[in-house]
């Protein structure tokens, strides 16, 4: 959490964004085991958490498409976009948004792992 704070992250998230309002990052460690899966939502949150850019630091080696566990973005109720967790990858994405992330497969052999968080400016 130290790194990731640090000025030198803050300076850089603010310059890969846009956003000259990011004070913090907040981050939680997550795991999506067989048949887990997150429903649809938009990160949005009360005005005393300014969330302006959701954060996922993907760390599952090997990650095998087919066991799903896929961060998706929703218009409508269509799938507008899909990312597969790949090993040391990142998304980010200005908030609110609407996404979720897909059912994994019973047979995946091992659970998804991920950073997940938030670029606030409160």
């Amino acid at each position: 959490m130290e790194a990731i704070n640090s000025p030198e992250s803050i300076d850089y998230f603010r310059e890969l964004t846009g956003d000259e309002q990011i004070r913090k990052v907040e981050l939680q460690a997550t795991l999506y085991a067989p048949g887990h899966f997150l429903m649809r939502h938009n990160d949005s949150a009360s005005t005393a958490d300014d969330r302006r850019f959701a954060i996922v630091i993907n760390l599952t080696k090997e990650w095998e498409s087919h066991w799903g566990g896929m961060l998706e973005f929703v218009d409508g109720q269509q799938v507008t976009k899909t990312h597969v967790p790949t090993f040391n990858s990142c998304s980010l994405f200005k908030v609110p948004r609407d996404h979720q992330v897909s059912y994994v497969a019973p047979f995946a052999t091992k659970p998804r792992y991920a950073l997940t968080g938030w670029l606030r400016a409160d």
